[in-house]
């Protein structure tokens, strides 16, 4: 149910916005007679189209002004649209970290034979990792794979424009090449 304020303020809006409604006249057009449009037309610079392009053939993939052929139809270059893609977080950024570890204990249970199960789902605290720890690692190394993954496939996609670039992409992503750090 809707205040009467609010009626009262919509029923104000559309009336300020609609200045017919209040009983105004729009402005008359303005009609020029014949002669004093062909005076105006006169007065105006006459058009000259440009003067078709020499013969020397444009340079290939450039933004170079557009050719005209000569039934008058404007040929452009070639443009590529590449979509720009929103980065969109992780789907496991949403869920919590306890029901992202108990997913994964499942999925580490399920590519598990019993016997493996078996030995593997107990563990000594002092000696080893829990099977919890193991399976959150597991995820950890594979969330790790992926994002690595996604790199190296945009170090190839930008070498076919700029192999140096690529070059330095992959020599940031190599840990043997990082810079050594002061005091070890």
């Amino acid at each position: 149910m809707h205040s009467p304020r609010c009626a009262l303020g919509l029923l104000l809006a559309a009336l300020s916005f609609c200045p017919a409604a209040l009983g105004a006249d729009a402005p008359a057009p303005t009609v020029t007679s014949p002669r004093l449009q062909a005076a105006l037309r006169a007065q105006l610079p006459k058009f000259e189209p440009r003067a078709p392009a020499e013969s020397a053939p444009a340079p290939a993939n450039t933004f170079a002004d557009p050719q005209v052929t000569s039934e008058g139809v404007v040929l452009l270059p070639d443009y590529r649209v590449i979509e720009k893609k929103v980065a969109e977080p992780h789907p496991d950024d949403w869920l919590k970290g306890d029901v992202v570890t108990r997913r994964e204990m499942r999925r580490l249970e399920a590519d598990m034979t019993t016997l493996e199960l078996l030995l593997n789902r107990w563990s000594i605290p002092l000696v080893g990792p829990s099977f919890v720890a193991r399976a959150r690692g597991r995820y950890e190394a594979k969330k790790f794979r992926a994002e690595f993954n996604r790199f190296l496939d945009l170090a190839k996609t930008v070498e076919t424009f700029d192999p140096r670039a690529a070059q330095e992409l992959r020599d940031a992503l190599d840990f043997r090449k990082l810079p050594k750090e002061k005091g070890k």
